[in-house]
């Protein structure tokens, strides 16, 4: 009785990704090797790995969303005890895009421009913890917390006490919370432009 082949298992060397981003990564058998020969196909570690359901095709074909640089070893194993193993490596990116701007100007009401807010990926982003901004003598005129990036809704529209100020140089202090877990600072100054 011929014996079966032994398995062979390969897959990309590598990938980058950015934070918040998903690599469908791809583990080949060898071309002809019978499907119906494999016992098992192990990853490790399974953090962050999706699987659509536990067929065959699927456990070679994960989908890997690492929060941090990972190396991913999968192994399949044949019927008959023999086994291949192979390794991809996922490099993260985990500088978050993050944007705040220097000026507004919600004095000329144009629609553009009118509201200073946090621009960010938002896939990237967990929420922002917290937003505030100060005039030159320290006293706080806006503050929001625990809301999502990109939202007109949660930014500055220039006001306080239903007020517009006057144009003037301002201080913000946002603390964003990333989906890794970490709170990333920013300090800066907006200046409300006429």
């Amino acid at each position: 009785m011929p014996q079966a082949p032994d398995p062979i298992i390969t897959t990309d060397p590598q990938f980058e990704i950015e934070l918040g981003d998903e690599q469908q990564l791809t583990a080949v058998l060898a071309p002809g090797y019978p499907i119906s020969l494999i016992e098992s196909i192990v990853w490790t570690p399974q953090d962050a790995l999706t699987f659509e359901d536990s067929t065959i095709s699927s456990l070679l074909n994960p989908t890997a969303k690492p929060l941090k640089t990972t190396e991913y070893t999968v192994t399949i194993i044949s019927t008959d005890g023999c086994q291949s193993t192979d390794r991809v490596l996922i490099r993260v990116d985990n500088n978050p895009h993050i944007y705040i701007p220097n000026a507004f100007s919600p004095w000329n009401e144009d629609g553009k421009n009118d509201v200073f807010l946090i621009f960010a990926d938002g896939d990237q982003i967990e929420k922002v913890d917290k937003f505030q901004i100060f005039d030159r003598w320290g006293d706080m005129v806006f503050t929001d917390q625990n809301f999502q990036p990109n939202d007109p809704a949660h930014g500055w529209n220039g006001r306080h006490r239903d007020k517009l100020m006057t144009p003037a140089v301002f201080v913000y202090y946002a603390e964003i919370r990333l989906i890794d877990g970490r709170v990333l600072l920013f300090k800066g100054d907006v200046t409300l432009v006429q």
